[in-house]
């Protein structure tokens, strides 16, 4: 099987051909809302050769080199160790496909291939071997890694039977054979390729080089005499002293009378003591964007957060799906279930999706990342990822390691199903009792039955059920089972029938915080007949702790029918840090504070483009347009727009089969439906491929139910 970003590169060529001029004058004018200063690169071409992996080896070599470069480059970084690491020795194998062939292969390891157990040839490392294969047979090859790589090797001109051929692999110290995908490259391993870089210029201004727009880069300095540097997302960060700022800014030569930054930064202001004469420009990594989404309505504001949300989306697809630019430079899997939405509808990069899944879902012991939740949240982005991009072959990939993910998990459960999660003590430096985070400045009480961390379990075990259904796993219905059970725990330990709301703890009151009350209609637990109530104990918070909880209660309040209060909400608290001068969004909202970029006790601490702060790119469509898939891959989706006090709103999205555009006003909405998909507009069911249009002045949409936005 090939790699999904040749997937990605076909969706690119097809909305190119088929995108209507509306479409791209709707692309155009998002784009210009952007604070993207980096060129929208090419999709890759084809590949020269197929390079072979091990299941889950090259995303963790991709992980283990983003963990040390974040590591290296920032002062202040917690991440759990348990990550898992690629084989360094793999057993690949294939059937032969009934034609005698010579192929060549490569591979900087040492390599033995037999057919039908009897050795054919050997080689040492970083050798290339030429096989004269029979027509009939099983091929095996060897690989043994040098120097901590993974085991891997390539197929030159991978479009050859080999390169078509069904592999599988395994640890040469493991029994079970998985299937294996083929990633498209040249001579250079794929785990090692770097992202393109795009040379932006510094303008000097003030004491300080400032950017059109934060980056990730690395700083190149052309001076007669040594320079030094220090950067920062902010002015004041740029100019503080080197005690207080977030990154090591350390200068390296490079040839004569040239330094770069050793490692790469976040930043968008550099301090440089340099001759006057310097020459500064930064080399900004470049995340490839085949396609793209748009979203523009009446409203200038929602327009301008649509846009910074994409570009701090875009900034963070750093071959892994990374949290932020600076210090959490790393994936984190709470915050891959907002990344994996908002992706779905500013980029349709199912690649990165997947990819950053895979590396997480390998923790050699304990939690993912060292947090319990957010091994349930792994599960859930599972299914979120199968529900946006709709990618059958990596359910059937993934479902043994998904079965075995939630064996491991559900040791934690008690009799009713609970779950009650062990201490880790390698965990997440700043995870509570039973290696639970939830949120910043959540505290749970360990010895009792927090709700919210239940419905998380109910999810995830709902979550993996769906993943092995998709797969026809043998165990989808016993998780399924189990979910049900958990559900029913839930309903007689956590619901309020009186109330028709959700406690906090099992034992206590109907819940303060908002946690249980959106937590609930996302996960399905909400009765719809209790919706009306969950909206009431929503309104009462303007948000739920950071920018991560807090776009889950806007997709839950609008579920439970009040999508303009939805807006309301995210059009101020993220309006305030466009307000503040935000080009991407921070880790944690404006809050007024004296200084607005501290956090952590350290004055610039606080990460100013987080990837969990990008939900909106995702919520406004949906929630304005009432624009959801309503089966896997968008093949069906529906279109209910709700546009409170917004005269119009247009969105793009960018899905397997193309781009689904609409635009709705006060009177009609126009969809343009790809080929291959069904939409349901304004409750009218339409088969693409066409343009419609469906009058809403007959009657009031139908709103979103809790499943549609789960």
């Amino acid at each position: 099987m090939r790699d999904g970003d040749a997937t990605d590169a076909r969706h690119a060529m097809l909305e190119t051909a088929t995108t209507s001029s509306h479409a791209l004058e709707l692309l155009r004018r998002s784009r210009l809302e952007s604070p993207d200063p980096l060129p929208d690169l090419p999709a890759p071409g084809p590949a020269i050769d197929a390079w072979v992996y091990r299941r889950s080896d090259y995303e963790l070599a991709v992980l283990g080199q983003i963990v040390r470069d974040g590591f290296a480059a920032n002062k202040f970084v917690h991440y759990a160790d348990n990550y898992g690491r690629p084989a360094s020795r793999v057993e690949f194998a294939c059937d032969l496909p009934g034609e005698a062939c010579k192929v060549r292969i490569a591979a900087e390891a040492n390599v033995a291939v037999s057919v039908d157990g009897a050795t054919s040839t050997a080689s040492e490392s970083n050798a290339s071997l030429i096989l004269d294969l029979p027509a009939q047979g099983r091929l095996t090859i060897d690989v043994r890694a040098l120097d901590g790589n993974p085991a891997t090797f390539r197929i030159v001109g991978g479009d050859n039977a080999l390169g078509s051929a069904s592999w599988r692999a395994r640890r040469h110290d493991e029994s079970e054979w998985e299937a294996v995908l083929l990633r498209p490259g040249g001579t250079e391993a794929p785990h090692l390729e770097p992202l393109p870089s795009t040379v932006v210029r510094a303008e000097h201004k003030d004491g300080v080089y400032a950017l059109t727009a934060p980056v990730l880069g690395r700083v190149v300095i052309r001076s007669a005499s040594p320079a030094t540097l220090s950067v920062g997302e902010t002015i004041e960060e740029a100019l503080a002293p080197p005690t207080l700022v977030e990154s090591n800014s350390e200068l390296v030569p490079v040839g004569e009378g040239e330094w770069w930054s050793q490692h790469a930064l976040g930043f968008k202001y550099l301090s440089i003591d340099a001759p006057p004469d310097a020459v500064v420009e930064v080399h900004a990594s470049t995340p490839a964007v085949a396609t793209r989404g748009a979203f523009s309505c009446s409203d200038a504001m929602l327009n301008r957060i649509w846009a910074v949300s994409a570009y701090t989306l875009r900034l963070n697809m750093q071959k892994l799906m990374v949290d932020a630019i600076k210090r959490d430079r790393m994936p984190w899997a709470g915050d891959q279930a907002i990344t994996t939405f908002a992706n779905a509808y500013a980029f349709g990069a199912g690649a990165i999706a997947r990819d950053s899944s895979v590396a997480l879902g390998q923790p050699t012991h304990g939690y993912v990342n060292g947090i319990s939740d957010y091994s349930l949240w792994w599960l859930i982005n599972a299914d979120l990822y199968h529900h946006y991009f709709g990618d059958s072959d990596h359910a059937r990939r993934e479902a043994a390691s998904i079965h075995r993910f939630l064996t491991a998990i559900a040791g934690h459960a008690d009799r009713q199903g609970l779950f009650h999660p062990a201490d880790q003590h390698d965990g997440f430096a700043d995870a509570g009792r039973g290696a639970v985070f939830i949120d910043w400045g959540v505290e749970v009480e360990p010895e009792r039955v927090y709700i919210p961390l239940q419905m998380l379990w109910y999810w995830a075990l709902s979550s993996g059920a769906r993943v092995l259904e998709r797969a026809d796993h043998p165990a989808a219905p016993e998780w399924k089972a189990r979910a049900t059970t958990v559900a029913t725990a839930l309903e007689k330990t956590g619901w309020d029938e009186k109330a028709s709301a959700w406690r906090e703890y099992a034992d206590g009151p109907v819940s303060e915080a908002p946690h249980p009350h959106f937590l609930g209609v996302l996960a399905g637990l909400t009765p719809h007949h209790a919706h009306a109530d969950a909206a009431r104990q929503l309104r009462r918070h303007r948000r739920a702790g950071t920018p991560f909880m807090t776009g889950f209660l806007l997709r839950a309040l609008a579920a439970c029918g009040d999508p303009d209060g939805a807006i309301v909400r995210l059009r101020s608290l993220w309006g305030e840090m466009i307000d503040a001068g935000a080009q991407t969004f921070w880790e944690e909202f404006a809050d007024g504070l004296d200084s607005p970029w501290s956090m952590y006790g350290r004055p610039f601490g606080k990460s100013l483009c987080h990837a969990w702060s990008a939900s909106p790119a995702g919520t406004l469509p949906e929630v304005v347009l009432g624009l959801r898939p309503t089966s896997d891959g968008w093949a069906s989706f529906s279109v209910a727009p709700d546009l409170g006090d917004l005269q119009w709103a247009q969105a793009a999205v960018p899905t397997p089969h193309g781009l689904i555009t609409v635009s709705a006003d006060l009177h009609a909405v126009t969809v343009d439906i790809p080929s291959g998909t069904r939409a349901c507009i304004a409750g009218e069911a339409h088969v693409g491929p066409a343009v419609v249009a469906v009058s809403l002045e007959r009657s009031e949409p139908p709103g979103p139910t809790a499943s549609q936005v789960a």
